[in-house]
């Protein structure tokens, strides 16, 4: 599946992706994540090395300093019905 990604994409090379997989090992404050992820970092950041960067710092960063803004996020549990239930 990986491998259909890059291919489809004209701008993202197998080398590229090599590079990002080999900063995060460097980054011990970064989770191993997927292929997949780091594809979708990539896409959402325009294939920008620096702003792609960037981004998985961060967000990592604010995901382990903030779990509360990550966690319990069901639309449907009875708090977030009563907040929407008020206007």
């Amino acid at each position: 599946m990986v491998k259909q990604w890059i291919d489809f994409s004209t701008s993202l090379t197998l080398e590229y992706h090599v590079r990002y997989r080999s900063m995060m090992a460097t980054q011990p404050h970064l989770p191993e994540i997927s292929d997949e992820y780091i594809i979708l970092f990539l896409h959402a950041c325009y294939y920008s090395q620096d702003k792609t960067k960037s981004a998985i710092e961060n967000y990592f960063s604010i995901r382990s300093s903030n779990p509360a803004i990550f966690s319990d996020r069901d639309a449907y549990s009875a708090r977030v019905q009563n907040l929407l239930s008020l206007g």
